[in-house]
């Protein structure tokens, strides 16, 4: 959370390399009690046993919603600058692996994790890089979706190099490379970062970027443009 409460990305990534400040688990779901698969069962009942066995101290919380006030809470979020809120169906079940639409992520900012498939070569009084060159599965093949070089400190930039090296390799990743001038170092697409943008084109490429941070909780597989 940053000063005022409000959950922030970015102080997440500053925590994983200096945990100091605190945190808050935040559990909104469970899919096992005592040896039940509660699966099956709808989220509202999934619900009354966790409010049932989950006590919040510091530290952890459960996990609040609301019903019926959905455009008026997305609204409270756009003005407290957070991303965007998650919607679901009150009688859905839970599906392990799968995207369906009894679940939907309602974005006030647009922002997704992206696969990094290499970085071009930094110019002017810029270091190490300059710019990560980004994609996302669709249709099961990685695409090549922008780019993105700003948001990054100049310790940053080392260590995203840092990071990429060990990944060095000679041919492109994407099914479509990108057409542009400048040099660039590809990599194994194994690396996730998550990305702030201002729009998708009809192309499927990313306009006004920031890069955000690592998801290494995230596998490259996993991003689908979404």
């Amino acid at each position: 959370m940053d000063e005022n409460g409000i959950p922030r990305f970015q102080v997440l990534q500053r925590f994983q390399k200096q945990p100091t400040a605190p945190t808050l688990y935040y559990v909104f779901d469970i899919l096992l009690y005592r040896g039940d698969d509660l699966t099956g069962k709808p989220i509202l009942e999934r619900r009354s046993v966790l409010e049932r066995i989950l006590k919040p101290v510091a530290g952890i919380q459960l996990g609040s919603y609301v019903e019926t006030e959905g455009k008026a809470l997305f609204q409270l979020t756009k003005e407290k600058g957070m991303e965007g809120t998650i919607a679901k169906r009150k009688d859905s079940i839970y599906r392990p692996g799968k995207r369906t639409s009894d679940w939907l992520k309602i974005k006030a900012r647009l922002q997704q994790e992206f696969v990094v498939g290499g970085f071009t070569a930094p110019k002017g009084s810029i270091k190490h890089l300059g710019a990560v060159v980004l994609g996302a599965h669709t249709e099961g093949r990685l695409r090549h979706c922008g780019y993105a070089g700003s948001g990054f400190s100049e310790k940053g930039l080392k260590d995203a190099v840092d990071r990429m090296k060990p990944l060095f390799v000679d041919k492109f990743p994407f099914v479509n490379p990108p057409n542009i001038k400048e040099k660039i170092q590809w990599v194994r697409p194994k690396l996730v970062c998550e990305v702030e943008y201002a729009e998708l084109t009809a192309d499927d490429q990313l306009r006004q970027t920031t890069f955000l941070g690592w998801r290494d909780d995230k596998k490259a597989q996993e991003v689908v443009l979404e």
